[in-house]
């Protein structure tokens, strides 16, 4: 027996575990994921799709690497919103680096905040521990002035 959640009140319902849908909480998380604004990764699977996703549409993808107990991840989290917003062509991702198991050794993570930029799936930069926005904003505008050279 399963409990659901009804307008109000808790309904029982008979499901069986075999008729269950079988997915992933990654599964139900980027189904939201969108260009232009913060998106929360909160698994390796969250990361893998959303720099795929700026792969697919052939867009720049940065990621911040962060702790919640991180002074200087505090201060610059609403100045990586800022970014995010002024950028709607890109996609952009926050990973807490306390939730998310392997991967930031994958990342080779070692301190906060630290910002991965891709284009692909293809790690362009990095900026590591620094309160200043503006590096992560003019290697974001470094990789649109290289694109229009070359288109």
């Amino acid at each position: 027996m399963a409990f659901v959640h009804g307008p109000g009140l808790w309904k029982a319902h008979n499901v069986s575990l075999s008729s269950r849908p079988r997915y992933s909480v990654a599964t139900r998380c980027v189904e939201s994921f969108k260009p232009g604004i913060l998106n929360e990764v909160t698994s390796v699977e969250d990361f893998d799709f959303l720099v795929e996703s700026g792969a697919n549409s052939e867009s720049l993808v940065v990621i911040e690497f962060y702790a919640k107990w991180c002074k200087k991840c505090i201060k610059m989290m609403p100045k990586f919103r800022k970014i995010a917003l002024d950028n709607r062509d890109c996609w952009f991702g926050k990973v807490d680096i306390n939730a998310v198991g392997k991967l930031p050794r994958r990342q080779k993570i070692r301190e906060m905040p630290t910002f991965q930029i891709f284009s692909g799936t293809e790690k362009l930069g990095e900026v590591i521990g620094s309160l200043d926005a503006d590096k992560v904003d003019e290697q974001i505008r470094n990789y649109f002035a290289s694109d229009e050279d070359r288109g």
